[in-house]
């Protein structure tokens, strides 16, 4: 999803408001919990969109959604956007907030895509060594794909490192077709 000017904007001052109060890290798994919400519920998608549903109607119906979940200030955060009249930016609001809490604490989003599952501690030692390479905490994200037929491919920011079968017999193919 794009984010916009202003769903960056909004997302960088409930950061900035988040770190001034020492909740960070909360308003972050709320966010994340609110984000999922959102996603998971065509409904409240449709709501939060709905230009014929009044801001306090809105208010209310997230107020009662979020009240138990999310802490007073994400919750405060959400009433501020409905208030404003951008509650149907509020997933690219979120979005935006998360890629700028991981920049914040120097987290990288990485993909390892895997041919079969792959252990535990396979997962770990891949992590360790991508993490002591780039000076970064790593989110791994884990896709099995058979495709692969072997090996593994690391997918972070515009990188890609193929390591997998089937991009070495791709990689194969190409070379061979070049040289006729």
């Amino acid at each position: 999803m794009k984010t916009t000017r202003a769903a960056s904007r909004y997302a960088k001052a409930l950061l900035e408001l988040a770190t001034e109060l020492n909740q960070k890290d909360k308003v972050y798994a709320d966010v994340q919990d609110a984000l999922k919400s959102i996603n998971d519920s065509r409904e409240l998608r449709v709501f939060l969109m709905s230009p014929v549903v009044k801001y306090k109607q809105k208010q209310a119906v997230l107020r009662k959604i979020f009240s138990a979940s999310v802490s007073e200030l994400t919750l405060h955060f959400i009433l501020l956007i409905t208030q404003h009249g951008r509650e149907a930016s509020l997933p690219q609001i979120f979005e935006s907030f998360i890629l700028q809490y991981k920049a914040s604490k120097n987290i990288l989003d990485a993909t390892i895509k895997v041919s079969t599952d792959v252990s535990a501690a396979s997962l770990a030692g891949i992590t360790a060594k991508l993490e002591a390479k780039l000076g970064k905490t790593i989110d791994l994200t884990t896709e099995v794909d058979e495709n692969l037929i072997g090996g593994y491919v690391i997918e972070m920011d515009n990188y890609r490192l193929d390591a997998s079968i089937a991009g070495g017999l791709n990689k194969l193919k190409r070379e061979l077709i070049t040289k006729r």
